[in-house]
């Protein structure tokens, strides 16, 4: 009988353990679906603020100061250069200085000018950051929605939207990138990219002017 008993015993606590094991496994599991859906409905709230700041945006023309650190080397890289964008995929990305070359993008046609050569390719076929350059147009100042079928879109801190590639080859490129919203047209003002091995490129855009007038030379290749 006193055998018995403590069997019983033995059994109904494990069952009460288990039950406790599952209560908070339960309990962590609806917080963790809590916070997805709240950092949702941020990342959602804030791609709404953008698109509404940019509604009749037409053209943004500025400068861009780019410095890419390489962790291999401990050594930073410094580029100066002008970005052109007109509604709704159109781009011209100038570096000026020793390293001067010219990035037009079309739609899916990207064309490139520089010392070493020029042609014109379709983005999808340029590799991973031929795929990246195609989407700076809307991280720009084009429409943010489209970049969720290819991207992963996280809400940070209000006003930073970090990106996060889906397709795999471009992740081999491109670990992520974190661009900062600004401005009465929440216009990017800073992009951080970090690459796979550790390097981190960070783009400070500056001067940016909306809606004025952009030759149709500036988007071609002269």
């Amino acid at each position: 009988m006193i055998g018995s008993v403590a069997t019983s015993k033995g059994a109904t606590m494990r069952i009460a353990r288990s039950a406790v094991c599952s209560l908070v496994l339960v309990s962590a599991l609806g917080a963790d679906a809590a916070r997805a859906q709240d950092a949702g409905v941020r990342q959602a709230a804030l791609i709404d603020r953008i698109e509404a700041a940019r509604r009749g945006l037409r053209t943004v023309v500025g400068e861009f100061v780019q410095r890419k650190q390489m962790a291999l080397f401990a050594t930073t890289i410094e580029t100066r250069g002008r970005i052109v964008v007109r509604m709704p995929d159109r781009l011209r990305w100038e570096t000026v200085g020793q390293d001067a070359a010219v990035y037009l993008v079309a739609g899916d046609r990207l064309a490139y000018r520089s010392a070493a050569g020029s042609g014109e390719v379709r983005a999808s076929q340029a590799g991973a950051m031929g795929a990246v350059v195609r989407d700076l147009a809307s991280i720009l100042g084009g429409s943010l929605r489209a970049l969720g079928r290819r991207y992963e879109l996280r809400e940070e801190a209000g006003s930073v939207l970090v990106v996060v590639p889906r397709d795999p080859g471009v992740r081999r490129s491109l670990v992520r990138m974190r661009v900062t919203f600004g401005g009465a047209r929440l216009l990017p003002s800073r992009m951080e990219l970090e690459e796979p091995g550790g390097d981190r490129t960070v783009i400070e855009v500056r001067n940016l002017r909306v809606n004025v007038a952009v030759p149709e030379r500036e988007l071609r290749l002269e």
